[in-house]
């Protein structure tokens, strides 16, 4: 939620009109927001997998190759 209002706010540590710099900064907290985001849903998707329960009505199933 930080992140969100750090790239939306008009207060940057490294303001975008710098050319380069600004951007830099702003493109490493997206990335930062994608990998938390990112880890966050497959924690969530595991911690479902792990208790039997899936989106549908339909059980877990794995397929091995």
């Amino acid at each position: 939620m930080g992140t969100i209002i750090y790239l939306v706010s008009p207060i940057d540590i490294a303001p975008d009109f710098l050319p380069i710099i600004g951007w830099v900064d702003d493109g490493l907290l997206a990335t930062l927001l994608v990998t938390e985001l990112t880890q966050i849903a497959l924690e969530h998707l595991n911690k479902r997998k792990q208790s039997g329960t899936s989106t549908a009505d339909e059980p877990i199933t794995t397929i091995d190759a």
